[in-house]
This record gives C-alpha cells, structure tokens and sequence, in this order.
C-alpha cells in the first residue's frame, strides 16, 4: 500500500488579493465612465449638408453643431416651405438616430436617420399664415 503524501495548502496573501480588488474596481470604474464612441461617430457624421434632390440645390438641408451636447442646428431651405426664407430649428436627441425640434418651435418635427448616408425629416408648421408638411427623404452628397 502507498502512503498518502502530505500536501500543504497555500493560501492567497492578503496583499494580492488587496490588489486584484482595488485593480478591478479601478478598471471597471474606467469603463463606466469612459465616453461612448458610437455617439460621437453618429454625430460627425450628421454634421454637415443633406439633400433632397441632386437637381435642384435650392433644397439643401444643413446641420451643425449645438451649443449643448446632443444638440443641433438644422437649417430648413426657403423652398421646403414655400416661402421667402428658410426656418432654423434645434433638434435634441431623444435616442440612438434620432432627433426632435424642441418644444416651443414653430416649425415641429423629427429627423430620424435610417441608414447609413440616409435620414427622413418630418415636420409641420401651423400659422396663422401659413400650413405646412414637410416628409423629405434626405442623403449625404
């Protein structure tokens, strides 16, 4: 018969173990609060001229960039409106590819992008002068 033979147990040093918890609060911390990049591409990518048609250029949407994050500036052409001037509205994200005029606008609606290079915008404008829909398929250039 063999004789069993005698194993010592190594037990974990308080330090490491001290360590390996500090090391990964630390790096999950980091990543929780690290900034999404899937935002920032979408948004450089909506920064910029949007047309609704290759002919007719009196129809160009533009966006820029907001004061606030998640914000922007969307100028509407004179022409999408049947008027004199264009409008200029702020449109706030309200999830992922999607944006909405804020409240108190005259001209209310949303600019959803769809795919890639490809958003529809949809607004109203109700005045005492005037009504208006607008359902424009946009693109990038």
């Amino acid at each position: 018969m063999t004789k069993p033979a005698a194993r010592a147990a190594a037990a974990p040093s308080t330090f490491r173990i001290a360590l390996a918890v500090t090391l990964t609060a630390i790096v999950s911390l980091a990543l929780l609060l690290a900034p999404r990049p899937s935002h920032a591409a979408a948004d450089t990518e909506l920064v910029g001229k949007w047309i609704s048609d290759k002919n007719d250029p009196a129809m160009d949407y533009s966006i820029a960039a907001g004061t606030a994050p998640g914000a922007f500036v969307l100028m509407v052409p004179a022409k999408a409106l049947g008027g004199k001037a264009g409008e200029t509205v702020i449109l706030q994200r309200t999830s992922a590819g999607r944006f909405e005029t804020v409240k108190g606008s005259v001209l209310r609606g949303s600019f959803t992008v769809t795919g890639p290079k490809h958003a529809e915008f949809k607004a109203m404008e109700n005045t005492k002068q005037s009504f208006h829909i607008i359902d424009q398929l946009l693109e990038r250039p």
